[in-house]
């Protein structure tokens, strides 16, 4: 992908007259300057990347950011001709390393619509980050400030992520009401009604997300341990909206199932952090089932290597429980591959690492994403965490630019919204570049569809705007000394 360059040469004659309008030129600079109220104008003269700079008020170019430096296509901002002010603009929002099958499979998406487009408006992406590490308050700050320069900067309409619950939830509020999100992979049912407790089609809130909330997760959580007579449980969770919300759905799962006084629960604040529940766990030799929950895939490296290390020592209770992880834990690219040697000998080889996921991607739809990923990237998107999930969210968001733009007078974000309420009842139709001419078209007449996601079943709740779905269990296994991971069901 190419780095976000932001000068570009445009001649004040050239410009003048994409403007209709009187234009001047710095002496110094060469760089046209022309008074403007809003970015629109800007953007409409110069192309992206332009805004209004409201103290001057003169057209300029955006300042460069690290946190957003790659886009797609790689022309998008050198390509003014094919890439013009109206261009329909997204932001990706997600870990630049570590969720890059995420990021590859939103912008395959914008890829697959650029053909076509909606009314001769091409479609593109800006690709932010938030970093890779397990430093949650700065990623939360970088994921603000990206939110807010992606949409102040180049007028994004949607934005697809964040990852994670915590950092959606500040992600939510510091941009509420400017723009859609549809997260690929933030959980926890603490964001169902973050936009709003009394939803509807002519009320939209503005959260959506692909996957399905915790609350299925947490309940074959605990059907899990219960089946396998483990109930003397020990529960080390991360303080957060994910992690707090998911230990206590697990909670009551179990005292619903019967268990009385079922968790011994203690959270932990950073990785720097985790030592001391793992000291104080470790130190409860009768625990029978170790918990581990978790919106990090280093935080499940550490918390893995650690255990194993302890296990190794014996005479705790990482010597002989068993050990669950949440969905953090499923990652081909960012867990198994970062596993060292005694995670193998201690706990893999003896069968005692299992956990919980949403159901994996299957059926048709999935085969054709499937393809056409290993296509263009040269690797399959089967084990790496919520890589269906963020095709079809880059696809919500393209479905709801065609419904606002053909009903609500223009693409903005409500309207938006108001197309994700007409995705789940009408023709069935798969989520793929193939019918993307349909969908537009009976978004034209102002019907619905009722699309199938590569991810699995999108049917939304008219009143919580949530899909549903159980949790699905996995195992690490080592087959021919190789961690993989095997799918229980």
């Amino acid at each position: 992908m190419l780095p976000l360059t932001l000068a570009r040469t445009t001649s004040c004659a050239g410009a003048a007259l994409a403007l209709g309008a009187a234009l001047s030129c710095s002496a110094i600079t060469q760089i046209p300057q022309q008074s403007c109220s809003d970015n629109e104008k800007c953007r409409e003269g110069f192309g992206l990347g332009w805004v209004c700079n409201q103290d001057s008020g003169l057209c300029e170019e955006v300042e460069e950011n690290a946190l957003c430096k790659s886009v797609y296509p790689e022309d998008l901002l050198t390509d003014p001709d094919k890439y013009p002010g109206d261009t329909i603009l997204f932001a990706t929002l997600l870990d630049g390393e570590g969720d890059i099958q995420m990021i590859n499979s939103a912008n395959l998406a914008i890829e697959q619509v650029r053909t076509n487009g909606l009314e001769n408006r091409a479609f593109g992406m800006i690709n932010c980050s938030y970093g890779n590490d397990s430093d949650v308050m700065r990623q939360i700050d970088d994921a603000k400030e990206a939110a807010r320069y992606a949409v102040d900067a180049y007028g994004v309409v949607a934005i697809i992520g964040p990852g994670t619950s915590s950092i959606a939830e500040a992600v939510y509020n510091e941009v509420k009401d400017e723009v859609l999100i549809v997260s690929p992979s933030a959980t926890s049912d603490s964001l169902t009604f973050i936009d709003g407790t009394m939803k509807s089609f002519d009320n939209p809130g503005l959260f959506w997300r692909t996957a399905p909330p915790d609350s299925g997760i947490a309940e074959r959580m605990a059907s899990e341990l219960i089946s396998s007579g483990r109930t003397k449980v020990a529960l080390i969770y991360k303080d957060g909206a994910y992690g707090s919300n998911l230990a206590d759905l697990l909670n009551k799962s179990l005292e619903s199932k019967g268990i009385a006084n079922p968790l011994i629960a203690r959270p932990y604040s950073d990785t720097g952090d985790l030592g001391n529940p793992m000291n104080e766990i470790g130190g409860m030799t009768d625990v029978e089932e170790i918990v581990f929950i978790a919106d990090s895939n280093p935080d499940v490296v550490t918390f893995l290597v650690d255990a194993a290390s302890r296990s190794a020592m014996g005479g705790n209770s990482f010597a002989t429980a068993t050990l669950m992880l949440g969905d953090a834990g499923f990652s081909e690219a960012n867990v198994l591959a970062e596993l060292n040697q005694a995670v193998k000998d201690e706990l893999v080889a003896s069968g005692r690492i299992r956990g919980v996921k949403p159901k994996s991607p299957a059926g048709p739809a999935f085969m054709a994403f499937s393809t056409a990923y290993t296509g263009a990237f040269g690797e399959s998107p089967a084990n790496n965490g919520y890589t269906a999930e963020s095709y079809d969210a880059a696809w919500l968001a393209i479905y709801g630019a065609g419904w606002s733009l053909y009903n609500e007078g223009g693409i903005e974000p409500k309207g938006m919204a108001k197309g994700l309420h007409r995705v789940s009842a009408g023709k069935a139709l798969d989520i793929n570049k193939t019918t993307w001419n349909e969908i537009r078209s009976i978004f034209e007449s102002g019907m619905g569809v009722d699309v199938n996601g590569v991810s699995g079943d999108l049917n939304y709740a008219e009143d919580t705007e949530e899909t549903a779905g159980a949790g699905e269990l996995w195992q690490i296994i080592l087959d021919g000394g190789v961690l993989k991971y095997n799918i229980l069901g």
